[in-house]
């Protein structure tokens, strides 16, 4: 029987040390493969910015992302009277989506900080590692060698 643990990014506080403190544990669990995702890769143009230029960026995001969530609401179901109230009355909804969309998209790893973090977690050795982009996601597996 095949067993595959797959982790969201945001379901770990802290990467780094989840991989390389909590890393030996995720690895001597024994799963066939250990895979790890986010919905939201770290985009290389916004990475490459110069530092003076990044809340520019980070305005624009929140931006879209504030007015996205202004235009979905209504196809979101069920329809609730609050949801319209805290997203159009007091636009509490947006401004919270605006700012957990653009604090996570902060902390995205590039797929060579993925792999460099991988490699450096105990028992690492015994697993071969992919970092990668598919689409708009990045991700992390480790198979067994």
């Amino acid at each position: 029987m095949r067993r595959v643990q797959w982790f969201e990014f945001e379901d770990l506080d802290d990467v780094p040390a989840a991989v390389r403190n909590g890393g030996t544990d995720l690895l001597d669990l024994g799963f066939d493969r250990l895979g790890f995702y986010d919905g939201v890769a770290a985009s290389p143009a916004v990475r490459k910015l110069p530092l003076p230029l990044a809340p520019l960026a980070m305005c624009a995001n929140m931006a879209g992302l504030f007015v996205a969530t202004l235009i979905a609401t209504p196809f979101v179901r069920p329809i609730r009277l609050s949801r319209f109230a805290l997203t159009y009355a007091l636009p509490a909804i947006p401004a919270l989506v605006a700012w957990d969309g653009t604090v996570s998209a902060l902390r995205a790893y590039a797929p060579d900080e993925l792999l460099a973090l991988a490699h450096s977690a105990p028992g690492a050795e015994g697993y071969d590692w992919d970092a990668g982009t598919a689409g708009s996601a990045l991700y992390l597996i480790g198979t067994p060698r």
